[in-house]
């Protein structure tokens, strides 16, 4: 079976590697493909990357919640 590369599955790891490159800057770089997916009309790769700024928010405030426990 072929897993497209849009696969939802896919946007988690496309999420902590968005992360990993850009910083406090991922989630802005999620969003705007998920807008530039949108104006091609792709439904499936809108979703995605919609997906992949959850897994950013999620990544962030997990990070976020450790900090200030050690505070």
């Amino acid at each position: 079976m072929t897993v497209h590369r849009f696969a939802l599955e896919n946007s988690q790891v496309a999420g902590e590697v968005l992360l990993e490159s850009f910083g406090p800057a991922a989630g802005a770089q999620a969003l705007f493909r998920a807008f530039l997916a949108e104006q091609d009309r792709n439904r499936l790769a809108t979703w995605f990357w919609i997906e992949a700024y959850w897994r950013i928010v999620e990544i962030d405030t997990d990070a976020n919640v450790a900090d200030d426990e050690l505070d």
